[in-house]
């Protein structure tokens, strides 16, 4: 791995990924807003630790979203595992999110604190994604026209 001692020092942020891992568990990093993109945030280091996929989310107020995996990483190291394509109520009060698999075409252009991490060793990302009031998510004919550029799809 790039962060291993024969290699550079990392600098001050690749230092808090890597004392965040080593302390915690995992590192959220989180992206802000750009004209090409909503602002977004991911998990580094639960495969390493947990050998579950990292989990990137976009389009929510960034602390919320740094709540949003911190507690989907507390159920992790307690054992859980999220898979694709089924519900979890328990991470957005009164919401269900749903997971999808992210292409690794994806992993450049928005998990690059991670591809860092990781260096040479394959891993995977789960992206989660969070429905509209009325409990629509994006692909839903009935989502809410005006969110729908909020969470592009990376599966």
């Amino acid at each position: 791995m790039k962060h291993d001692s024969r290699c550079k020092s990392p600098d001050k942020s690749e230092q808090k990924i890597l004392d965040d891992v080593a302390s915690y568990g995992w590192h959220v990093m989180k992206v802000l807003d750009s004209e090409d993109s909503p602002g977004w945030a991911y998990t580094i280091g639960l495969q390493k630790n947990f050998n579950h996929p990292q989990i990137i989310m976009f389009g929510l107020d960034h602390d919320v979203m740094h709540a949003i995996l911190n507690d989907a990483g507390e159920q992790i190291r307690s054992g859980d595992v999220f898979a694709t394509d089924r519900k979890y109520p328990n991470l957005i009060e009164n919401y269900s999110c749903v997971f999808k698999r992210v292409k690794p075409d994806w992993y450049d252009p928005f998990l690059g604190f991670a591809s860092w991490f990781y260096d040479e060793v394959d891993y995977s990302v789960l992206q989660c994604f969070w429905p509209d009031n009325t409990g629509a998510y994006p692909w839903d004919r009935d989502f809410s026209p005006a969110l729908k550029g909020n969470q592009p799809w990376l599966f």
